[in-house]
């Protein structure tokens, strides 16, 4: 399993937030959440998408678009 990096970006970090805030705590797994994340920062070697990671990412990928949610997830994590 990969990890996700320790010292991150103002973009990784939105991304890690918007991957969270999407799954909340709806029993989604951590590799999932993981997978998905890594893959939307551009580390996608040695990472297969399954369905579900494929949806987070679609939906996260959506989301990070939108310029008002990217600054709210900013402020969320200070």
């Amino acid at each position: 399993m990969r990890y996700l990096p320790r010292k991150r970006s103002e973009r990784q970090q939105n991304i890690i937030n918007a991957v969270e805030d999407f799954c909340g705590d709806d029993g989604t797994s951590l590799r999932n959440k993981t997978n998905a994340a890594l893959w939307l920062m551009g580390r996608k070697k040695g990472i297969e998408l399954n369905e579900d990671e494929k949806y987070i990412v679609w939906y996260v990928d959506l989301n990070l678009c939108d310029e008002v949610y990217r600054k709210s997830l900013l402020s969320e994590s200070l």
